[in-house]
């Protein structure tokens, strides 16, 4: 029978003592002490038995589960009363398995990591990705408790005397995007094996943010330990590591650029996700690719009771999202889409200044994304998941500035253009299964590209009375991936003790990397012929690299008792290159032992990487190639180590220290101030520098958790470098382009009333290292070569930030509706984006190193409304 939510007899809390007293007068006193009936047969229990017991502020029902299992006694709960029994050897040794789903009553949606565990939290699991669960317990009466983030609790008791099936329903707390109160510390994230953090919905939709686009991947750039350049450009540094070391999955699939606007944004449509995990270390053994961290963002399933919908419009984008049930036997879509509605004001904008300067030019951006995924139920133990994402960049910079000097009668003038456009696709098929009541299993074909084009320009001239001279240059690149993929992950669940997980899987990767870099002495075109993409583009002879992957792995999680669990298994990789193959087997083990307050975990992982991200870390914006392992470059590998201690407390304070240190070998970049023409008719994998790097720190954090109040904060202190042979006078190392040594995080939300909340982002931390020219320019038939310091030996300001937002919520009978208002670096400091190099105007042979600001104050304004 389902029950309520009023205290039940055994939970009520009292403190209780005895010494050597028999097992009768104990629970005749625990009954004096409760008030409640105990009710017992001194001829069917040992009622002689001593017992010796010290509790304080405990439920009864944990007081009488101590004293009692140690004499193969239990007890029922009967009406109000507590009736004790001695347990027969036959019901002791016989276990039964309870097995079932958790979902929104309102909407059917799965409910990802939900809580199912005994009264007592003796015996408990978490429902999987697919909102399952399965639990082996010994025969009798059992009180099941059912928990979720932002979900009423549920209470079942009933009497197990077999296999059982008990699928709930849990009712939502909260409606439309407020953020959710605990009370208690009972709906908490448990601490797990992993170095991870788990970021629901209320949390992404709530969080400051910037134009009014709530993004998950900014909410993961205030935990301890993530990085990254001014205002998220360089992506998601991890502990020391680059961008492209993190495993980003959308539903399990690859995507290898999760990030709009060179990453001011994320690809991640807010209104589509239902949750995501960010993984540091420990990483387990089912994922595998990548050398640093795991980012797990799951989509939801979509409304299988009735059809609904929102649309938010904001000061950058418009987005909005349908879904609904297909048929009634579960099945569902859910649709959504977005687009920024800056475009065209911003190339009018720029064409109005370039005017009032005197020059002819305009800039253009904008960028847009569509999901889609479809769930058929095919009958009630298998569904198929269809899903799609598109996402599309496109970025357009041209100016032609012009000057005369009539003392001189000469005449400047200088062409700059910046084109790109980038974007990701990505498709699968996905057949989950539930074979039997403890075993799981899912099937996916899926196939995930990304495409980036680029052009650049910068042609200088000078015209005088007796002669016409040019200087330009320009380059062209592109990166383009295309993965086709296969993969079948299978859990089993033995008993309550082991969690058995395991895989296969295949991908064929398909590359076509091209890079060119020119200059006036490549003759490219002649004195007045136009220089044009197509004609840069022209001098790459298309470069095409193949190469498979397969990958396997298991991992027992096991629950050794006492609050330790552990967590080991092995990921083996299998790569061929050309005429080389590599084999490579990394080991992953993590302990975990918890304490009522308290808990300690570490851990070892060894990681493996077939990618390799050329990126340019020197100035200007960043340009980055995929490429394969080859014969030449070699897998990337890594060593992981961390140990972490935290304490928690029942007022909702979390407070810890983690370490972790990080080796990394056979790692690519490009040379310094030079970048290698990638094209078949290059021997270019000869010149790129191979290499390794370290990367060690300690974060802290003191989080609050309960009450009207709540607020994340943490301190890291971090060390990244990077050595290679040819690089920076032989090899010395040097620092990460992207680590920050110093970083400050602050996240803060308070309730104001039940409609109305306050949120607060602060970041304060060192500048990044940079490459900075020495002052020293050679100069050789016209050309100039800029001589460059110490490898990163530079240092950009200090970077600070605060960001205010508040949101206001309204229902209505025919739905709710959300206003955000709020100010993005709401101090207005200039944190630099990025530097770069440029020629002075009128002397082609001298350059300025010039620093870009492009994110001011910048106003939040978001509505959305919910049906």
């Amino acid at each position: 029978m389902a029950m309520g939510q009023s205290i039940l007899s055994d939970e009520v809390v009292i403190s209780y003592a005895s010494k050597n007293k028999p097992l009768s007068v104990v629970l005749n006193e625990l009954s004096d002490k409760s008030g409640i009936n105990i009710v017992f047969s001194e001829r069917r229990i040992p009622s002689n038995s001593k017992v010796t017991i010290s509790a304080i502020n405990q439920p009864l029902g944990n007081i009488l589960i101590a004293i009692l299992k140690k004499r193969k006694c239990r007890y029922d709960l009967v009406g109000d009363e507590i009736v004790v029994s001695r347990i027969s050897s036959r019901d002791l040794n016989r276990t039964f398995t309870i097995s079932g789903y958790l979902s929104d009553k309102n909407t059917g949606e799965l409910l990802v990591g939900a809580n199912v565990y005994l009264f007592d939290k003796s015996k408990g699991t978490q429902t999987n990705e697919y909102g399952f669960y399965s639990l082996s317990l010994p025969k009798g009466i059992k009180r099941m408790y059912y928990s979720y983030l932002g979900y009423k609790q549920e209470v079942e008791e009933f009497k197990l005397n077999g296999d059982t099936i008990l699928n709930k329903e849990l009712i939502a707390d909260v409606e439309l995007n407020q953020i959710i109160i605990l009370d208690d510390v009972e709906n908490q994230e448990e601490p797990q094996t992993v170095s991870q953090s788990k970021l629901n919905l209320d949390r992404i939709r709530t969080a400051s943010s910037l134009m009014g686009e709530s993004d998950v991947i900014r909410l993961v750039g205030m935990m301890p330990g993530v990085d990254g350049g001014a205002d998220g450009l360089g992506g998601m540094n991890v502990r020391g590591g680059s961008a492209d070391q993190n495993l980003v999955l959308l539903d399990g699939v690859p995507i290898y650029s999760p990030g709009h606007a060179l990453g001011l944004f994320s690809v991640f449509n807010s209104n589509i996700i239902k949750n995501a995990t960010l993984i540091k270390g420990n990483i387990p053994a089912r994922y595998g690719g990548r050398l640093s961290s795991v980012l797990d963002v799951r989509t939801r399933e979509g409304n299988n009771k009735k059809v609904s919908g929102d649309i938010t419009i904001s000061a950058l984008a418009i987005k909005g999202a349908i879904e609904g049930p297909i048929g009634s036997n579960g099945s569902s879509y859910i649709f959504s889409a977005r687009r920024t509605v800056l475009d065209f004001y911003i190339k009018r904008f720029t064409e109005s200044q370039n005017e009032l300067n005197g020059d002819i030019g305009f800039s253009v951006y904008n960028f847009m994304d569509l999901n889609g995924k479809i769930n058929l139920k095919l009958g009630k133990k298998h569904t198929l998941y269809l899903s799609s994402f598109y996402g599309q960049d496109v970025f357009e910079n041209e100016k032609l500035d012009v000057d005369f000097v009539s003392s001189t009668s000469t005449t400047f003038s200088k062409d700059t253009q910046l084109k790109w456009d980038w974007g990701n696709r990505v498709y699968s098929a996905k057949l989950v299964s539930q074979y039997s009541k403890k075993s799981f299993g899912r099937l996916t074909a899926y196939y995930t590209g990304f495409e980036f084009d680029s052009f650049e320009l910068d042609d200088f001239v000078t015209t005088d009375t007796i002669e016409t001279r040019r200087v330009y240059k320009t380059g062209f690149f592109k990166s383009g991936i295309r993965d086709i993929g296969i993969k079948y992950d299978f859990d089993y669940l033995p008993n309550t003790t082991h969690l058995i997980r395991m895989g296969l899987g295949a991908i064929r990767h398909d590359f076509s990397p091209g890079l060119v870099s020119l200059n006036s002495s490549d003759q490219l075109v002649a004195l007045g012929e136009e220089i044009t993409p197509t004609l840069v583009e022209s001098e790459i002879e298309d470069t095409q690299l193949k190469g498979d992957e397969f990958f396997g792995y298991i991992e027992d999680e096991i629950t050794l008792g006492y609050g330790t669990t552990i967590n080991f298994g092995a990921h083996v990789n299998f790569t061929k290159t050309g005429t080389n193959s590599f084999l490579n087997i990394q080991p992953r083990l993590s302990l975990l032992s918890k304490w009522d307050n308290a808990f300690f975990k570490v851990g070892l992982t060894r990681m493996n990487q077939y990618l390799h991200l050329l990126s340019s870390n020197g100035l200007g914006l960043p340009t980055d190639v995929w490429l394969p392992s080859t014969d030449r470059l070699g897998p990337e590998k890594s060593w992981i180590g961390v140990v972490g201690l935290g304490l928690f407390t029942s007022s909702g304070l979390r407070m810890g220290v983690e370490g972790y240190y990080k080796i990394f070998d056979d790692l690519t970049t490009f040379n310094e101030g030079g970048i290698p023409k990638i094209s078949a008719d290059r021997d270019w994998e000869e010149i790129l520098p191979i290499g390794q790097g370290k990367a060690y720190g300690v974060e802290f954090y003191f989080d609050k958790i309960i009450g009207r109040t709540t607020w994340n904060s943490n301190y890291t202190l971090s060390f990244s470098d990077r050595e290679f042979e040819d690089l920076n006078r032989g090899g010395n190392p040097f620092p990460f382009r992207y680590n920050r040594r110093h970083n400050i995080k602050l996240g803060l939300l308070h309730k104001i009333t039940d409609n109305t909340e306050f949120t607060l982002n602060w970041n304060l931390s060192s500048g990044n290292p940079i490459t900075e020219p020495s002052g020293e320019v050679v100069s050789t038939n016209g050309e100039i070569t800029i001589v460059y310091l110490d490898k990163n030996g530079g240092l950009l300001p200090t970077y600070h930030r605060v960001d205010l937002s508040f949101n206001f919520y309204s229902k209505y009978k025919w739905g709710r509706t959300k206003l955000t208002l709020g100010l993005y670096n709401a101090f207005n400091r200039q944190n630099p984006f990025y530097t770069d190099i440029e020629q002075k105007f009128d002397n082609s042979n001298s350059y300025n190193i010039v620093q870009f600001s492009i994110l001011p104050i910048v106003p939040s304004v978001a509505f959305s409304v919910s049906f």
